[in-house]
C-alpha cells in the first residue's frame, strides 16, 4: 500500500478536482455515478488509503466482524446468526457487531466504517460498487448462502443446491405418478434451484413436467387449479415457502391435509428442528452449526491472509423425511 497516495495525486491522474475525488469516495449525492466509479476504481489501482483506515491499522485494537441482515423475518437467517454468535462467543478472538438495513449496498458499508468493522460477513448479493466501497475502506468481505454473483468478488461458501434438489426429486418422483410437479420460489430465483430441480427430475423422466408458481394471490389460485386436477407433489424453495403455501391452502380448503392426504410439500432448510412449533416437513437438512463453523474459519483465514487466493467451498446437506411421510 503506498503512502505517497492522496486525494490530489488521484485528482491530478484523473484531471478532476480534490473536492471531486473527495466527494466520490464518501458517495455523496453531488456526483454522478459514473465518475464515483472512475474514482474508486482508480483509488484502488493506485493504492489510496483513507485517513480513517491508517489512523484504525495503527491502533492495537480488536478486529471487529460485522455481520449484515436485512431484518428479523427469515428464520434461515435467524438461526445461522444464532450459531455464528455462538463460535465469535467461545471463541473470543474478535468483536461481533450486527448491522442491520433493508438493502446490501454502500449505506452497508458506511455503517462498518463508523462501527470500524474490519470484516463483513453477508448473506445478500453484492454488487461491484459495494465491494469496492468495501475494498477502499480496507473491510475484507466474506459471503454465506447460494449467493452465485458473489463467488468472483469474495470468499463464499453455499449450501449444496444441487445434490439438495436431487435427493428432493428422488424422494418425490414415483413412475406409477402421471401429474406434474410444481416448484414454488421467487419469480427471479437467483439461487437456481428450479434449474437443479428440473434437470434432476429430467434424468429420472425426460418426459415429467414442471411448472413453477410463486406465492402471489393469482399463483395460489392456479396451484389449487392444480391440486384440484390431480397434482400432489410440490418443492419449495425454502421451508419458508414451504410453511407460507401451507397456510394460504388451508385458508382455501379449510384443512388441505384431510382433504388431501397424498399431497406432498417439501421444504428447503431444515428450520423445525431449531424453531419450537413448526410442523414437521420433508425438507433438505442444512447443518447450521457446521455452516457456521465454516465460516469462522474463512473469516479467520481472510484476517490473516488479507490478500490470498478466494475461497469457495459448498456444504453438505441430507434430507429429512417427516414421520408422516415414512
Amino acid at each position: 500500500m503506498s503512502k505517497n497516495v492522496s486525494l490530489k495525486t488521484i485528482a491530478s491522474r484523473l484531471g478532476v478536482s480534490i473536492n471531486t475525488v473527495s466527494h466520490a469516495l464518501r458517495d455523496l449525492d453531488d456526483i454522478s455515478d459514473e465518475m464515483k466509479y472512475k474514482v474508486r476504481k482508480m483509488a484502488i489501482e493506485m493504492g489510496y488509503m483513507p485517513n480513517h483506515v491508517a489512523q484504525t491499522i495503527t491502533l492495537d485494537e480488536r478486529t471487529v466482524v460485522g455481520i449484515y441482515f436485512d431484518g428479523f423475518a427469515n428464520q434461515y437467517y435467524n438461526i445461522l446468526n444464532e450459531e455464528l454468535r455462538k463460535i465469535f462467543f467461545n471463541q473470543n478472538e474478535f468483536s461481533l457487531v450486527f448491522i442491520c438495513h433493508s438493502r446490501m449496498g454502500i449505506d452497508v458499508i458506511k455503517q462498518c466504517v463508523l462501527q470500524r468493522v474490519d470484516l463483513l460477513l453477508c448473506f445478500s448479493p453484492i454488487d461491484e460498487q459495494t465491494r469496492d466501497f468495501a475494498k477502499l475502506n480496507n473491510i475484507q468481505i466474506v459471503c454465506g448462502g447460494s449467493l452465485c454473483n458473489c463467488a468472483d468478488m469474495c470468499d463464499h461458501i453455499s449450501v449444496d443446491d444441487d445434490e439438495g434438489c436431487k435427493l428432493v426429486a428422488r424422494y418425490l418422483f414415483d413412475p406409477n405418478y402421471d401429474g406434474e410437479y410444481v416448484y414454488v420460489g421467487d419469480e427471479v430465483d437467483a439461487y437456481n434451484r428450479f434449474e437443479h430441480f428440473s434437470k434432476a427430475l429430467g434424468m429420472l423422466n425426460k418426459h415429467v413436467k414442471i411448472l413453477k408458481f410463486g406465492l402471489a394471490e393469482k399463483d395460489i389460485l392456479e396451484i389449487c387449479k392444480c391440486i384440484d386436477g390431480g397434482v400432489r407433489k410440490f418443492f419449495c424453495f425454502s421451508d419458508e415457502y414451504a410453511y407460507r403455501l401451507y397456510d394460504k391452502l388451508n385458508s382455501q380448503y379449510i384443512d388441505v391435509d384431510k382433504k388431501f392426504f397424498d399431497l406432498e410439500i417439501v421444504g428447503f432448510d431444515g428450520v423445525y428442528q431449531y424453531v419450537p412449533g413448526l410442523r414437521c416437513i420433508p425438507t433438505v437438512q442444512i447443518d447450521f452449526e457446521l455452516f457456521a463453523k465454516e465460516l469462522y474459519s474463512m473469516v479467520k483465514n481472510r484476517l490473516k491472509n488479507p490478500d490470498a487466493p478466494l475461497i469457495k467451498k459448498v456444504c453438505p446437506v441430507s434430507l429429512y423425511r417427516a414421520k408422516n411421510a415414512e
